[in-house]
């Protein structure tokens, strides 16, 4: 299964995401938590697991979105 590392930024069209440790099972404030309730089976191949007993590493994350102040 593929895995990306802590720290390791996902750069969509429309915005970009990081990958972040979190404590426990907690989705929250994960950019793909109403779409893992549809279809979590889609994120996790396509960006890798989030559970830490699905990462080599042993460690929860989410997907975060990086939100960038005005950038003039």
């Amino acid at each position: 299964m593929k895995e990306l590392p802590i720290g390791t930024e996902i750069k969509l069209p429309f915005t970009t995401l990081k990958v972040e440790t979190v404590r426990g099972h907690s989705c929250e404030n994960c950019f793909f938590i109403e779409v893992c309730e549809e279809n979590g089976e889609f994120v996790s191949e396509s960006f890798g697991g989030c559970d830490s007993l699905e990462r080599e590493d042993e460690t929860n994350v989410i997907f975060k979105e990086i939100i960038y102040e005005n950038m003039e």
